[in-house]
């Protein structure tokens, strides 16, 4: 008798996953930054026009019934646990974790940029009661497309370093079914943060702009790095992309401290900001030195 192998479905594997979630990104990014845009991109007059006056009125009741400072808080903590957790399941969890908080670095250093530009741009429209505050980009605009456009492609290169089972591996097609779900939290928490910063008046047309325009082409200059390391015949070797990180990091702090009114306004990186930082850096540190080890262990057991 002929034996019938069973058909193995495809919709739910990691792989697949991972590229729906990218066009799915990509699709969501346009139509959170494409709204404020849209809207005044035809009416000069209003461009820099706040939707709401949040000093003398309030938005009305939303879809969904949190704030919005809790809501993109929740948000990122269910981004973090997602790459948290995604990390402990691929096959190469120490290049995972130090790709995820390399990225981190990156970005840390690009808001501290983004602060740089605000300060010198010195525009206060749409701060609410904060008079005179900078508030010329969008930190959140600028913050989520910048993750938007980089984890579906962080998710990829984790995905590649894998073995041939991997994505037939009972855990790991559950875990992925859980992760889907959290994806489809963070998508919808993502977009509605997005909506409510320029519906509720936080930032005008061209502040989302140009927050927008920042965190894109922040995340193609990592993405631009990354494709560097992965041709280079020593990726193995990661000294010449943290000596770009460390650079980066450094030109964006001084940036921000020379343009930055500090004096007038108060400093804008906290001391939280600074840990968070500093531990970042304590894990890529780690992740290298582990990286080393292992690559000078595996080359004296082959001779």
């Amino acid at each position: 008798s002929l034996k019938v192998k069973p058909v193995k479905s495809r919709l739910f594997t990691p792989n697949s996953l991972s590229m729906r979630a990218a066009w799915m990104d990509r699709v969501l990014l346009i139509i959170a930054v494409g709204l404020p845009v849209l809207i005044r991109l035809f009416d000069g007059e209003h461009w820099d026009v706040c939707e709401i006056d949040r000093v003398r009125g309030s938005p009305g009741p939303t879809w969904i019934p949190i704030r919005d400072s809790p809501l993109h808080n929740w948000t990122v903590l269910i981004m973090w646990i997602m790459l948290l957790v995604f990390s402990t399941v691929v096959d190469c969890k120490r290049r995972a974790i130090h790709d995820l908080f390399f990225a981190a670095l990156w970005f840390h250093a690009t808001y501290w940029c983004l602060y740089a530009v605000k300060g010198w741009l010195d525009d206060a429209r749409c701060a609410g009661r904060h008079v005179g505050y900078p508030n010329g980009l969008s930190g959140h605009f600028c913050y989520f497309s910048f993750c938007l456009l980089g984890l579906p492609v962080w998710v990829k290169q984790q995905l590649r370093g894998n073995g041939p089972d991997f994505s037939q591996r009972r855990y790991v097609q559950t875990l992925f079914l859980a992760l889907t779900v959290l994806v489809s939290i963070y998508w919808i928490g993502s977009v509605a943060t997005l909506y409510r910063t320029f519906m509720h008046g936080y930032h005008s047309a061209r502040q989302v702009f140009y927050g927008t325009s920042l965190g894109v082409m922040s995340h193609i200059a990592l993405m631009t790095l990354w494709r560097a390391r992965e041709a280079s015949a020593t990726q193995r070797n990661p000294t010449f992309e943290i000596i770009i990180l460390f650079m980066f990091c450094t030109t964006a702090a001084g940036l921000y401290m020379n343009f930055w009114p500090v004096e007038r306004i108060g400093h804008a990186i906290g001391r939280n900001q600074l840990v968070g930082h500093a531990l970042a850096w304590f894990i890529v540190v780690i992740c290298v030195r582990g990286e080393r080890t292992y690559s000078t262990a595996k080359v004296e057991k082959e001779e």
